[in-house]
C-alpha cells in the first residue's frame, strides 16, 4: 500500500508475467576445440536479446535462447565473424 501525497491510499497490484523465450538451433561447421566454442558463444552472446547460447562441439549444434526471435541473418553473421559457418 502506498500513501498518496493528497492523503489518499493507492493500492498497487502486481500481476505475474509469463516470459516467453524463443529457442533456435543451428548447425555450425568448422569448430574443432573449446576455443572455437568460446568464439561462437562470445559473438552470439553479444546479439541484442540473446539470453543464452549453448554450443555442442561434437555435432556442431548451437542453440540460441532469446527474449524474442533473433533474425537468422544476424545469427549467420555473428557465427561468420567468429570464423565459422552455419550449415543450410
Amino acid at each position: 500500500m502506498l500513501q498518496r501525497p493528497s492523503g489518499g491510499i493507492c493500492l498497487l497490484q502486481l500481476t505475474p508475467s509469463i516470459a516467453v523465450m524463443a529457442t533456435a538451433t543451428y548447425e555450425v561447421t568448422g569448430m574443432t576445440c573449446e576455443h572455437c566454442v568460446n568464439a561462437v558463444k562470445g559473438e552470439l552472446s553479444q546479439l541484442p536479446g540473446v539470453e543464452q547460447v549453448d554450443v555442442q562441439l561434437e555435432g556442431g549444434k548451437v542453440t540460441v535462447t532469446s527474449g524474442a526471435p533473433v533474425d537468422a541473418g544476424e545469427i549467420r553473421s555473428a557465427v561468420e565473424k567468429a570464423g565459422y559457418e552455419v550449415s543450410d
